[in-house]
């Protein structure tokens, strides 16, 4: 699941809900544990001129440029053993 939200300045700020790979026991009622060594993610932004682009975080989240409007996003969870299955957005404004 992937959205896209303004963030505090003019910016616009991509989300997605992470996955445990460890099953889905809610243990503390806060959070799931990724169940991988370690929180990788991989997105890749194809822009409609053929621009592309990958960056790699450590968090369910990343900021997106202005010049990324009609973007298509793809974001895959990078595991230990696999990547997870691609999950997509595609985007067609990021104006005020």
């Amino acid at each position: 699941q992937l959205g896209l939200q303004r963030d505090a300045g003019s910016g616009r700020r991509l989300g997605w809900m992470r996955r445990s790979r460890a099953g889905w026991t809610w243990r503390d009622g806060l959070d799931a544990a990724v169940g991988e060594e370690s929180e990788r993610y991989r997105v890749t932004i194809v822009r409609p001129d053929g621009g592309a682009r990958s960056v790699e975080t450590t968090a369910p989240t990343l900021s997106i440029e202005a010049g990324d409007a009609g973007a298509a996003v793809t974001v895959v969870q990078q595991g230990t053993l696999a990547i997870s299955p691609p999950a997509h957005l595609t985007f067609s404004d990021l104006g005020a």
